[in-house]
């Protein structure tokens, strides 16, 4: 999961036990990799730090950091 908050335990506490109970629900392991935003400052940054990964989940921002147009 990729966020501006990641940093914060319940920040996105909702977004985790819905990722989780749709792991259980198809009888599967979720493992949550919890990335500061902020890290992938470019394409080639984010393509070498999430390369491994399964899915991708990012949540919507607003404001300066939020999501760019």
């Amino acid at each position: 999961m990729v966020g501006k908050y990641v940093q914060l335990e319940d920040a996105y506490k909702s977004l985790r036990e819905a990722l989780i109970h749709g792991g259980l629900a198809h009888k599967d392991r979720t493992v949550i990799e919890w990335v500061e935003a902020e890290e992938l400052d470019s394409r080639e940054t984010a393509a070498a730090r999430l390369q491994h990964a399964d899915g991708i989940l990012i949540p919507g921002g607003f404001g300066k950091r939020g999501i760019q147009e």
